[in-house]
């Protein structure tokens, strides 16, 4: 009896330390991906406040106005993109939450269209929309099973329409096959004038 109740204690300490490793492994991929998805951000940042520091305070006339108000807006939208980052990972679907920060990247990048001869604030551009698409894609968890769900229903309504008009359509030949043995009948029985065929 005592080394039945040794052994359930044993067990139950080996669960609890289990439960404990896999919280912990699972903890520590949490902060993996946030560094891999978050620090990027932080890197453009630091990247573009670099080339804004050469670019006008260095040498002060080497971006145009367009070019500047391009930097800062977009500076803008990755202050927000930052800001709001823990919000939008724990939002099973953070499509409808993150469209208000993809507004406020549209506003920033109407002006880059024009700028076509600076490569580098277009590579800002460039990068932040990857980065955005990557953190999207990795902090949506459902996003693939919403796809798949929406996938499963289109495809069980579709096989109900077909299961429906293949129905209509065997009741349509089954009454198109046996009409006159229908038409005789109810001849025979009186309900429709004329005269039943010989059985």
């Amino acid at each position: 009896m005592s080394m039945t109740v040794f052994l359930s204690v044993i067990l139950a300490f080996l669960g609890v330390l289990m439960y404990d490793a896999l919280m912990i492994r699972r903890k520590q991929r949490e902060v993996q991906k946030h560094d891999t998805i978050l620090f990027p951000f932080c890197q453009l940042r630091r990247d573009i406040i670099a080339f804004l520091h050469v670019n006008v305070v260095a040498t002060p006339d080497a971006l145009s106005r367009d070019e500047y108000r391009s930097l800062r807006r977009l500076l803008d939208a990755l202050d927000v993109t930052i800001h709001n980052y823990n919000r939008h990972i724990t939002v099973l679907f953070n499509l409808r939450r993150i469209m208000r920060d993809i507004q406020t990247y549209k506003r920033a990048s109407e002006t880059v269209v024009d700028i076509t001869r600076n490569a580098e604030i277009r590579g800002f551009h460039d990068k932040f929309r990857r980065l955005l698409a990557k953190a999207f894609v990795a902090y949506t968890p459902m996003i693939k099973s919403e796809l798949a769900i929406k996938l499963i229903v289109q495809s069980a309504h579709l096989g109900y329409r077909a299961s429906k008009a293949t129905r209509m359509r065997r009741e349509a030949e089954y009454i198109a096959a046996n009409a006159e043995v229908v038409r005789d009948d109810a001849r025979r029985y009186g309900l429709i004038p004329g005269r039943a065929a010989a059985v």
